[in-house]
């Protein structure tokens, strides 16, 4: 017979939070009214000792969308994803834990718009530190890629099915 420690059976409940910021590009902000292209979501994780940041974005613009962009940021904006890794790199070197998203936000408020952070919190008991990671990452994910769904969802109209990797890109 083996023995079991109480101890074997407790979990630890961990407190986080998850922020979500959608990325845009504004074609005209004189008018309130000008086109809007969607660009991508990012995604910060915090779960006790777990920080994840992850985003996902357009690989390309059509040509009708970039014919709609600033001289100043055509170039760069071409592929959504290259220019918005840099950022999401520079995020994680500069911004501390939960404060990525709020960091981008303020660097990009104009015609590129890092929306501020949506914020949601988490709690949950995890038997190990493996399974706050798994949860953190998984959760990060789903939400990521759910907002970009919605938002290509909100400019577009409806979605027949989830972007494919021609269209979107994550990291």
């Amino acid at each position: 017979m083996t023995e079991t420690n109480v101890t074997d059976n407790v979990a630890t409940i961990v407190n986080g939070q998850l922020h979500l910021s959608r990325i845009t590009y504004n074609c005209d902000l004189r008018r309130g009214t000008g086109d809007v292209l969607p660009l991508g979501v990012i995604a910060e994780v915090t779960l006790g000792p777990v920080r994840a940041l992850g985003l996902i974005a357009r690989t390309e613009l059509d040509s009708e969308e970039t014919i709609l962009i600033g001289s100043l940021w055509r170039d760069r904006l071409a592929k959504p994803f290259e220019l918005l890794k840099v950022e999401f790199d520079w995020a994680w070197a500069n911004a501390g834990a939960g404060e990525a998203l709020g960091a981008l936000a303020n660097r990009h408020s104009e015609s590129l718009l890092i929306a501020a952070p949506q914020r949601t919190s988490l709690r949950k008991a995890f038997n190990s530190a493996q399974e706050i990671l798994d949860f953190a990452r998984r959760e990060l994910r789903n939400q990521r890629d759910d907002e970009f769904e919605l938002m290509l969802a909100d400019v577009w109209g409806q979605l027949d099915s989830s972007p494919t990797e021609e269209l979107a890109k994550a990291a």
